[in-house]
């Protein structure tokens, strides 16, 4: 099966009127060139003459005069707009990539290396924004005018005209051949700097272990390898990307020396040396610029290769309409907004859930129950958890119809807006870092929606609002590098406080225990003791949190109905 290099539409929504504004002032600027160059020529070819000729023309020098300075004003006002528009483009594109790409990292249950997201955020955001600014625009806005400029060549002078476009196709022909090997370096290069981004943040967060280890000194050494292959990576390219700049540069030259060997054979009067001087002045920017248009599209290319299927999951769930679960469980009304609690209990149903391939035994649990998680590995754990805190979409058979199914107080998850899932589920685990921002936005995380009243009770509950309290701007200081100034228990804590904010339906717990202390513990055992909805946890010493529970085997094999 191929890879799915597909990106986002470039022309859709308020792009396609910037596409538009961009073509019009693509034409408006090839339109005064030749304006320009004809002008040139007509004031080389009416004012040669004697100073008494010239002095009798005088307001028709004026007139030409005019013209010309209006026309090569218009000329670098359309390229201002240009580039202005080509920089909304490019940026407008980007960011709806850059949106997309997060929500994969963050929506896809098994996200990529920090090093390797952040390098597909800079890096190849950069490549795809250079082509759409800096390589699509000047495309467009070259054509007209080179076609433009070939074609009044022609009219001027046919041997003119037919050098100048075979010096053209002649470009293009070279920076075809060279594409192929600027498309493999630029991807040789991008996957060495993953790589390299990916362990300087491994690297970097393993740095305690290392320093105990007495390693720094090999891994330096290991990042110095890494970083020479990429220095040799971006040389092999550079090499690539100087002869497409250089052949770029130099078919302008070329244009100028056969004009003036043209000139001086005498094949063209002076006027038309001076009206092809001015069109070759003007088409001889864009026209360099196409080596650099060639890299920046190979550039894109490479980047595709690699955004194209972090994001295809994404794009696909945005383009497929919602599948409706036909599972006949029972519809709830929706809760108020504001301070209202998620519920006092409910009903857990899990049916039909595969990990790690093999189907799981479904579970049906009461309100109050506690459901302790058993598995052979933690991979599985992992697994289950990650699947049961965010259901995306269901798992469909060869019918369409789904096969798993996740009802919470009676309302199904599978497919759910986050918006009700976070109503009906509350989620802990450990080792999880705080994202950025305030204490009181850390509780507040999963239900923005209530109170700063209650914000204070969940951080009451858990034991951490005189810890809180003494810190120098309380409820408002800035959580940073995934929870400090709190401590690795009091992260914990401050996770149950945001999990059972609301009392949702379903708790979920991931060996949370094991962030916390001694009194920690106690704190998650006077909750678990009172918490009147259904509780699924993992924990290797399930005895220090509760005194009875029910276990859930997701390695043993789910019993098949047979109908005879």
């Amino acid at each position: 099966m191929s890879e799915n290099h597909q990106l986002p539409r470039l022309l859709a929504g308020e792009r396609r009127q910037i596409f538009a504004a961009l073509l019009g002032v693509a034409l408006a600027g090839a339109a005064c060139a030749i304006i320009a160059a004809l002008t040139v020529g007509r004031l080389v070819s009416d004012y040669a003459g004697s100073a008494s000729q010239q002095a009798g023309n005088i307001g028709a020098l004026a007139g030409s005069i005019s013209i010309l300075a209006g026309s090569v004003l218009s000329v670098g006002i359309t390229k201002y707009l240009e580039r202005v528009l080509a920089e909304r483009l490019g940026q407008s594109y980007v960011h709806e990539i850059r949106v997309l790409l997060l929500r994969a990292a963050l929506d896809g249950g098994r996200a990529p290396s920090l090093g390797i997201t952040i390098a597909r955020s800079t890096n190849d955001l950069s490549s795809i924004r250079n082509w759409v600014s800096q390589g699509l625009v000047p495309v467009i806005a070259a054509v007209p005018l080179v076609a433009a400029t070939v074609a009044l060549m022609w009219a001027l002078s046919w041997p003119l005209g037919v050098t100048v476009l075979a010096l053209m196709l002649g470009l293009c022909v070279i920076l075809a051949y060279l594409a192929t090997p600027a498309l493999e370096r630029a991807r040789e290069l991008r996957r060495l700097r993953g790589n390299l981004a990916a362990r300087v943040s491994d690297t970097i967060r393993a740095s305690e272990g290392i320093r105990a280890a007495g390693g720094t000194d090999r891994e330096i050494r290991n990042l110095d390898r890494s970083g020479s292959r990429v220095m040799g990576a971006a040389i092999d390219r550079a090499r690539v990307a100087g002869s497409l700049r250089g052949f770029s540069m130099t078919t302008p030259l070329l244009g100028s020396a056969v004009i003036a060997g043209l000139g001086a054979t005498g094949a063209i009067d002076v006027a038309t040396i001076s009206t092809a001087l001015m069109l070759l002045g003007f088409v001889s920017a864009p026209v360099s610029e196409l080596g650099r248009v060639v890299e920046y599209r190979q550039n894109f290319n490479a980047a595709r290769r690699i955004i194209g299927p972090a994001i295809a999951p994404v794009l696909a769930e945005a383009s497929e309409p919602k599948v409706e679960l036909l599972e006949n469980l029972e519809t709830t009304t929706a809760l108020a907004a504001g301070d209202v609690d998620d519920s006092e209990g409910g009903r857990v149903v899990i049916r039909g859930l595969r990990v790690e391939g093999t189907r799981v035994p479904p579970l049906y649990a009461e309100e109050g129950e506690r459901i302790l998680v058993n598995a052979s590995t933690q991979g599985r754990i992992d697994e289950l958890f990650s699947t049961l805190s965010a259901p995306l979409s269901p798992q469909l058979s060869g019918s369409d119809q789904p096969v798993w199914s996740l009802a919470v107080d009676g309302k199904e998850m599978n497919g759910a807006s986050g918006k009700e899932r976070r109503r009906c589920t509350g989620y802990a685990a450990s080792g999880v870092p705080l994202e950025r921002g305030t204490i009181a936005r850390a509780v507040r995380y999963r239900r923005p929606d209530m109170s700063a009243r209650r914000t204070t009770e969940a951080l009451a509950s858990v034991g951490l609002l005189e810890r809180v309290r003494a810190l120098p701007d309380g409820e408002n200081t800035q959580l940073r590098r995934g929870g400090l100034p709190l401590d690795r228990s009091e992260v914990a804590l401050l996770h149950v406080a945001r999990a059972t904010l609301g009392n949702p339906a379903m708790l979920l717990l991931k060996n949370i225990d094991s962030d916390l202390t001694e009194a920690g513990r106690d704190v998650l055992r006077e909750i678990l003791r009172d918490y009147p909805a259904v509780v699924i946890f993992a924990s290797t010493r399930p005895g220090d949190l509760l005194e009875s529970w029910r276990s859930w085997n997701v390695d043993a094999p789910a019993r098949v109905a047979v109908t005879v």
